[in-house]
């Protein structure tokens, strides 16, 4: 996945405008590559706020606001929706309400994306899609003879089951942080100083334990 420096820049607006809520909204993307050969990334290109929820919770259902916007801006039709919601103050992981919602939406797409954003931009994202599994079960039958005696055999069967693939998205993205040279220069100043207290302070509890008894 790869999030352009215009959406990182909406996700940091959103959690800085809302750090003890967490908002969803739709997130439009388009697949560059070839799906079906696992050669491909998804580019983010835009976000439709949807929903501002609690501090820990956000839903909310697709409307006529987000058909409006897509009609407002025609070259969005040519782009794969999905979600996008935020763990505010918490860390990015998929709870088991996230993977419940992967579960449920992921079989209505060809395949499905979600991303998790928190206050300190630690984003995380799956893509899922469903397919078809092949499994051999070894069955045992039993059966009672003419003689009376119980006669069993194995039987193995091919089944095939519909299965949720789930996975994880590496996630590139430009923070694009730029400060002044003096700003710069007076943070490396800092942290200087901190490596130098630290390192006089393991020199003296080293001299400390070489002169007790």
């Amino acid at each position: 996945m790869k999030i352009p420096k215009n959406v990182v820049q909406q996700i940091r607006y959103l959690c800085n405008k809302v750090p003890k809520h967490e908002w969803s909204g739709i997130l439009m993307y388009k697949l560059i590559g070839n799906f079906s050969t696992g050669n491909f990334s998804c580019v983010v290109k835009d976000i439709f706020l949807m929903d501002i929820g609690s501090s820990t919770y956000t839903e909310y259902e697709f409307s006529e606001r987000f058909i409006k916007y897509r009609m407002e801006h025609p070259e969005s039709l040519g782009w794969e929706t999905s979600h996008v919601h935020s763990h505010n103050s918490m860390s990015c992981f998929f709870s088991g309400t996230d993977m419940q919602e992967l579960q449920d939406n992921a079989p209505n797409y060809n395949y499905y994306l979600s991303l998790i954003v928190n206050n300190a931009f630690e984003p995380t994202a799956k893509i899922a899609f469903v397919g078809e599994q092949e499994k051999t079960e070894n069955i045992v039958r039993s059966f009672f003879g003419d003689n009376g005696k119980l006669y069993k055999f194995n039987n193995k069967v091919n089944k095939k089951e519909k299965v949720l693939f789930i996975y994880n998205c590496e996630i590139v993205y430009d923070l694009d942080i730029k400060v002044s040279q003096e700003f710069e220069n007076r943070f490396l100043e800092i942290v200087a100083e901190k490596e130098a207290e630290a390192k006089a302070l393991e020199e003296a509890r080293k001299a400390k334990t070489l002169t007790e008894p």
